[in-house]
């Protein structure tokens, strides 16, 4: 019982370590205005475009893309893995590949970061500098200008590993006091019976 009660344990702490180490997933709400590229009903300028950027904080990747632009667009949720990277020149960061969800048209998103070269680790939000989205099979640009803001919701993050592990300590002291508890409940020496009968032939069991 001891040599379960080790290996639960252990196996225990050992989640909770793992699980301490996981990036940081942000889920970012986006939102911003763009320019009509075709200049044409019912979206000339100031067209509103909307969605989520889930971003890995720690590694500095895109994990997801869900954003989306007046109809008769799709939404743009096909983001290529490794595309994007730190803009030509100062702390832009350029996202690029993200396809619509019928993969005619592509995304492209320019925005602010807080380092130099541009890049995702430690990301915590920032304003649009630019993009465009462009019909794949013409070339034409769609929507051009786009200006905007990235914000992380109030809570988002995952736990901190000093939370996780403090929480596996205590975690870990409830486990031993109920272990003792429960050794001194079913093979402790002072655990006995006495069965008594009334005069009714109704049983009461008590224990000492």
């Amino acid at each position: 019982m001891k040599n379960k009660f080790l290996r639960f344990s252990c196996a225990a702490l050992l989640a909770l370590v793992s699980a301490s180490a996981r990036a940081d997933i942000v889920t970012f709400n986006v939102s911003g205005t763009a320019l009509d590229g075709y200049q044409s009903a019912p979206c000339v300028t100031n067209c509103a475009f909307a969605g989520t950027l889930t971003i890995d904080t720690t590694s500095g990747t895109v994990e997801a893309v869900d954003i989306s632009f007046p109809a008769p667009l799709s939404p743009f949720n096909n983001h290529l893995p490794g595309a994007g990277g730190p803009y030509p020149s100062g702390t832009d960061y350029d996202l690029s590949g993200i396809l619509n969800a019928d993969r005619s048209d592509l995304l492209t998103l320019i925005f602010s970061t807080a380092t130099d070269p541009g890049s995702l680790v430690g990301f915590d939000g920032g304003v649009f500098d630019g993009g465009q989205v462009n019909d794949i099979s013409s070339g034409d640009i769609i929507y051009a200008d786009l200006y905007g803001t990235i914000t992380a919701p109030a809570t988002s993050a995952t736990p901190e590993p000093s939370s996780l592990i403090l929480l596996g300590s205590g975690m870990l002291g409830f486990a031993g006091v109920l272990k003792r508890r429960m050794t001194q409940l079913f093979l402790g020496s002072a655990h006995t019976f006495s069965l008594t009968t009334n005069s009714d032939k109704t049983f009461s069991c008590v224990c000492k």
